[in-house]
């Protein structure tokens, strides 16, 4: 929603509010309503096929910048430039394509006179390549309101996801109506081809849940509704359209636990490469925990989505999660934060730094793009050691790794042996010789 924030795969939640968040409990309705959408988006990227295999690919992509880095023997131009750069970057592209649209260019009561004119199945040769065996096509809207120019929108994860968590929460909060794309796109979506499941709250938010657990949720859910319609399919409840979309996805051979299982112990793997200086050894515990438990949600609970959504009490549907996995990092507007360990791991309470796993964003964003400024900037000037902060985090981090006081950063730069490579940003060595 409007100024809150989930960021995945780094389980960090921005809220707009100058409020403590220490009790959930406490929170006037409105803030509630932002943490509980929030929330809901890290239940999903921790549990469902998507979100899992999504942080998979992040952290692989990035694995695989390094390892290339690590094995050059010569001056490394950033940003960096190779064939094997190339395949990373096609695999960002092609994530990031899989979120589609978040919004179209039009004031918010303009959105809601937008209608679905035409619908374009986009073929994918790149994602086609990367997910042999699938059939890689996006679904793109055209969107039509008379008098107005007509508007281009790609239904994929952020309209299935934001509009999901938003049935859910305005169906315990009184809250305004959000922006129609994203926040309506799957009703509106859904209606256009069955109505039946698009004006249906339960139904559609079990269509959303069933799709979030393909690998490729917006052309998922274009086709569950096809084969709603060709088969003549209606289901009564939620729990059957879920069991239709498990069966279907069967059918395909495509296996739900199979898939989040495989994504998971891929997380695990690789987390446990990058994070293995002593600087993150509590961050990695309970990062690893979350993604253990994250990825067994469906096993023990296959229905457990849309249990939240049907509890009668906000937080009672969210509470078996908040015990399991607990609270994730979340920062309000005046720059505190506050978590909650997950049971069992409360004695690490103050010895985790989920921040630091952002040093992995600011290492791709640095050898891709060339960003200088490191991404832990605006949380390490709140944070109780603010006084490490100076001039370096803003231009050449990597200089505090000889520091006696280090950093995250600085820590993963000597972690990874990349102190000993000679780059060259913007024809100018990182360090100076």
């Amino acid at each position: 929603m409007p100024g809150a924030s989930y960021l995945p795969s780094y389980f960090q939640i921005t809220k707009p509010t100058q409020l403590p968040l220490d009790n959930l409990a406490l929170l006037p309705p409105f803030e509630q309503g932002l943490y509980y959408h929030e929330y809901l988006h890290f239940v999903i990227n921790v549990s469902t096929t998507f979100g899992l295999s999504k942080t998979w690919n992040t952290f692989d992509r990035i694995r695989q910048l390094i390892h290339f880095v690590q094995h050059q023997e010569q001056e490394v131009a950033i940003p960096l430039q190779n064939a094997v750069v190339d395949e990373q970057r096609q695999y960002f592209t092609f994530l990031n394509s899989l979120l589609g649209s978040k919004s179209v260019d039009a004031p918010p009561d303009v959105q809601q006179g937008y209608s679905i004119s035409a619908i374009t199945l986009t073929e994918d040769p790149i994602g086609q390549q990367l997910m042999e065996g699938f059939d890689v096509r996006h679904i793109d809207l055209t969107l039509s309101n008379p008098g107005f120019v007509n508007q281009f929108y790609r239904f994929g994860v952020i309209a299935i996801e934001e509009s999901m968590v938003y049935l859910a929460e305005r169906k315990f909060y009184d809250i305004q109506s959000g922006q129609t794309f994203p926040y309506n796109a799957a009703n509106i979506f859904a209606s256009y081809i069955n109505p039946t499941i698009g004006t249906n709250p339960e139904l559609l938010y079990a269509l959303c849940a069933i799709s979030l657990m393909h690998p490729l949720p917006g052309f998922a859910f274009y086709k569950l509704l096809e084969d709603f319609n060709q088969t003549q399919f209606i289901p009564e409840t939620s729990r059957q359209l879920l069991q239709r979309g498990n069966e279907l996805y069967s059918a395909l051979g495509w296996h739900i636990s199979e898939a989040i299982i495989q994504a998971g112990n891929g997380i695990q793997h690789i987390a446990e490469q990058f994070y293995q200086h002593e600087f993150f050894t509590d961050t990695l515990s309970w990062f690893l925990a979350i993604i253990n438990r994250g990825m067994q949600i469906h096993h023990y609970r296959p229905n457990f989505l849309l249990e939240i959504f049907e509890n009668p009490n906000a937080l009672g549907g969210i509470a078996p999660y908040f015990q399991l996995l607990g609270g994730p990092h979340c920062i309000n507007a005046a720059g505190d934060r506050y978590m909650t360990m997950p049971a069992g791991l409360e004695e690490l309470a103050n010895l985790v730094h989920p921040q630091h796993l952002l040093v992995l964003d600011q290492l791709q964003k640095l050898l891709l793009v060339g960003t200088r400024q490191c991404s832990l900037l605006n949380i390490c000037s709140t944070s109780n050691n603010k006084e490490l902060v100076d001039e370096r985090c803003e231009n050449n981090p990597w200089d505090r790794v000889n520091d006696e006081m280090g950093c995250p950063f600085a820590a993963t730069w000597a972690l990874y042996g990349l102190d000993q490579r000679h780059f060259v940003l913007d024809g100018a060595p990182l360090t100076p010789a």
